[in-house]
């Protein structure tokens, strides 16, 4: 069953479904560039704290270009994502490269059991 989530994700804060809080986003980048090309390396997990998905979270692995519009792959999950597969929509709607912050869009696409 696919599940559509719309969120604003930073590092290690809070997301959010519909203005509602509902988990919090952890995750590591690691710089993966050569020459021009800047591209990181993203592994991060989104947690759920709250209703019906509370305990659930969903895994990310992914090259990640830094560029606007950018598609991620979702690769497992735990609770009910529990062998999830599927994929994020990623849009960069803020970047501050001085203090590392950023505003993103995601809009995600879950088949799980």
């Amino acid at each position: 069953m696919p599940l559509e989530i719309v969120g604003l994700v930073r590092r290690s804060s809070p997301h959010t479904i519909k203005a509602s809080h509902v988990g919090n986003a952890r995750g590591l980048y690691a710089s993966i560039s050569r020459g021009s090309d800047l591209t990181i390396l993203f592994n991060g997990d989104l947690e759920f704290t709250s209703g019906e998905f509370n305990g659930s979270s969903i895994s990310v692995a992914t090259r990640d270009p830094l560029v606007l519009l950018k598609e991620m792959a979702i690769v497992g999950g735990r609770g009910k994502f529990r062998m999830a597969k599927g994929f994020i929509f990623n849009t960069l709607s803020f970047l501050n490269l001085t203090t590392g912050d950023a505003i993103l869009e995601w809009n995600v696409i879950i088949f799980h059991q």
